[in-house]
């Protein structure tokens, strides 16, 4: 087994060497993968099916034998490979081979209808003419040889985005960007900066792309970039995908005009998940739309800063993961399968690879929900200059012990020379140190691309572990947690270069030589020991001060989001007030008695819950009444959350009428609840209960003047 595989090798590679130097492999490497069986082993595809060519490209490195398979491999190898910027320049052996092969058609061809390669494999030009696979790499090749001077036809490229696949992901950007130029058409210039989007790292590209939308949805759509999705919808449906996806959080954080507000970021992000969802007819992106409103209802609500001064939001970077990397994971996971004669093809590893670091960077350099973000808004403008410099020199200037030295001239001219240089090493290390490593930030102590053999291991683990977990449970479900893991594991390593840097400035930021030999001696004779007091303390609140910050840049203990159930309680307080300004559930009527934190995404069913209990107190109860309500953890048969809720009944209402109602509401079918907007919402609390089996309905009814609800979460299960 061993001696085939260093023979198909060599085979593969017999461009880099002359083959017939050596007669006994150049005779073994014959015998392997004769021509004859190629025809038969294509054929076992289905010739109609779009994915068929593509199973075939995934399943082809399972029988590199084939010297049609090598020949196939230099067109989709180099040309549809989201690993690259560009595509390597050929060895002229191969170029040659791949001029051959794909012969001289234009991008008209490929929307014939008719076979467009040259090969004369009648079973392969049958799947390519289905497939998207050889039809997105001829595209590819076509830009990348033309340089961008292809010169489309507009319906020629409307209709070529229909037939291919995964361009955004593999296109050439210098050729792509030259095209965007060259094109008078403005849906065609349109195309082509969305491929460019997510494939370019130059912000140029990405103003004009955000310019073009912003102008087009201004003049056309009302302002409204969801208006805009839905006019491609039925003509270009996928110009409406590709919006879609580049339209992230941080995308839209940039689209000012359209997007003026923080809080209308969320907002477009949920609607556009919305149209995927009615778009698809998945209900997935229905949930992803919910859970966007939701954490930002609690982080309109919330107002403290959480503890920890590291932090990624995990939320948003699932979110990411599944915006910008889920492709390349597919692909690279679903290369598992078992090759000719039993040899094991394991997943993509360099896809893996590639995935995990382009991740990790976005994990300390996204501005909405990476680190850098959180030393931004934490750190650099929040509490590292006050933690430093303000609550060390404040406190030993309002200190009465001090005062002699302070009102003694020369001292104090002196102390303020010192806090001018202490202040300027502060700033210093707000200014150039506090960063994620970049051209503008040479001196930023994060540096998440550089990696050194620690954090290979690191690196090579997450792959390993991604690539197990998938071979067990062919399954991509919980890997962006494993994902976030891993990150951190990664960011523990780049972040103690943080503390070790200040560690390392801790004399020079105190500037020992200057106290002693410039401040101290400045003090009234009288006040010597006084001043060498005042610089023990200086020194030692210093050192306190840094003993502190050493905390702030590590993993936080808790890296799942995190909410208490009266913060919930207000998120779902302040959407309702929206509709009913009117209602005021009462602080004073809350009898918890602790205050109870959860952690993970469990929150959202709790507030998805408490959203309809708390619309249908302010929606039918009476407004003039608070609404009680009661917060408790039971341990009894396991750890539960017991939540209560008493809503008085208003007195224009008959409590028995209520009550018949309610219990009608109940007894009614709940399955297509949340497809109406008019719907109970008893039948959503139903059909809730119904889908998570850790959450129970215990009662809802009438009791004298009050409707009560009670609902259990099972928090262990």
């Amino acid at each position: 087994m061993e001696i085939n595989n260093a023979v198909i090798l060599a085979k593969f590679n017999a461009h880099l060497f002359e083959l017939g130097d050596y007669p006994a492999l150049s005779e073994i490497a014959r015998a392997l993968g004769r021509a004859e069986l190629f025809g038969q082993l294509v054929a076992t595809y289905e010739p109609d099916n779009v994915e068929s060519e593509y199973t075939l490209f995934k399943h082809s490195s399972a029988w590199m034998e084939y010297d049609p398979i090598r020949r196939y491999r230099i067109l989709i190898d180099n040309y549809y490979d989201a690993s690259r910027d560009e595509a390597a320049e050929l060895p002229p052996a191969l170029a040659e081979q791949l001029r051959a092969w794909v012969g001289e058609a234009a991008p008209r061809d490929l929307i014939s209808g008719t076979p467009f390669t040259k090969h004369g494999y009648i079973a392969l030009a049958q799947l390519e003419l289905s497939g998207t696979a050889t039809r997105s790499a001829l595209f590819n090749y076509w830009l990348t040889e033309s340089e961008g001077q292809i010169g489309f036809e507009k319906e020629d490229l409307l209709k070529l985005m229909g037939v291919t696949r995964d361009l955004a992901r593999t296109v050439p950007i210098r050729a792509v960007r030259t095209a965007a130029k060259l094109a008078k058409d403005g849906l065609v210039r349109l195309i082509l900066l969305l491929l460019l989007a997510k494939r370019s790292k130059n912000e140029l590209d990405s103003f004009l792309l955000r310019k073009l939308l912003e102008d087009t949805a201004l003049k056309y759509h009302n302002g409204s970039l969801v208006e805009l999705v839905k006019s491609y919808e039925k003509s270009h449906p996928y110009v409406a995908e590709y919006i879609y996806d580049i339209a992230t959080e941080d995308f839209l954080a940039k689209l000012t005009t359209l997007a003026p507000h923080r809080a209308d970021i969320p907002e477009i992000r949920a609607s556009l998940h919305e149209w995927m969802a009615t778009f698809t007819g998945d209900e997935h992106f229905l949930q992803r739309a919910r859970a966007v409103r939701i954490d930002h209802q609690i982080n309109r609500v919330r107002n403290e800063i959480d503890d920890h001064r590291i932090y990624v939001d995990p939320s948003r970077f699932a979110s990411w993961i599944e915006d910008e990397m889920m492709i390349e994971l597919n692909s690279a996971l679903t290369s598992t399968g078992s090759g000719k004669k039993g040899v094991a093809v394991t997943c993509d590893e360099t896809i893996l690879h590639l995935v995990m670091t382009q991740s990790y960077i976005a994990f300390c350099s996204n501005a909405v929900f990476g680190i850098a973000s959180y030393l931004g808004r934490r750190i650099r403008h929040g509490t590292f200059h006050g933690h430093l410099y303000s609550s060390v020199i404040n406190p030993l200037q309002a200190n009465p012990r001090f005062k002699p030295l302070f009102d003694h001239g020369p001292f104090a001219a002196k102390w303020d020379t010192w806090k001018g240089s202490y202040n300027k090493a502060v700033q210093a290390i707000i200014a150039e140190r506090l960063h994620v490593h970049s051209k503008s930030k040479p001196h930023g102590l994060l540096t998440p691309e550089v990696y050194w053999s620690a954090k290979q291991e690191v690196l090579s683990s997450a792959v390993k572990v991604i690539s197990s977990n998938y071979s067990e449970t062919t399954s991509i479900a919980g890997i962006d947690q494993t994902m976030i893991d891993y990150c951190w594991r990664l960011a523990e390593l780049d972040l103690g270069a943080v503390t070790r840097y200040l560690r390392a400035q801790q004399a020079p930021l105190k500037n020992e030589q200057f106290l002693l030999q410039e401040l101290v001696p400045a003090a009234a004779p009288a006040d010597a020991r006084l001043a060498d007091s005042f610089r023990r303390e200086l020194q030692l609140s210093i050192d306190r001060k840094l003993a502190v910050m050493f905390g702030w840049f590590k993993r936080p203990s808790i890296v799942a989001p995190i909410a208490t159930v009266s913060l919930l309680f207000a998120a779902t307080v302040a959407e309702v007030k929206d509709t009913i300004p009117d209602f005021d559930p009462q602080a004073g009527a809350d009898s918890s008695k602790e205050e109870i934190e959860l952690v993970g995404d469990f929150y959202h069913l709790i507030y998805d819950s408490f959203a309809i209990a708390v619309r249908n107190a302010a929606k039918y109860g009476d407004l003039s009444q608070p609404l009680r309500r009661n917060f408790e953890i039971v341990r009894d048969k396991g750890k539960r959350l017991v939540v209560e809720f008493r809503s008085s009944i208003r007195p224009t209402d008959d409590p028995a009428a209520v009550s018949a109602e309610i219990e009608e509401r109940k007894l009614a079918d709940f399955m297509d609840a949340n497809m109406y907007e008019d719907k109970s919402g008893i039948s959503k609390l139903m059909l809730l209960a119904h889908n998570r089996h850790e959450f129970v309905l215990d009662q809802y009814q009438v009791v004298g003047n009050e409707v009560r609800i009670t609902f259990i979460y099972a928090l262990e299960h």
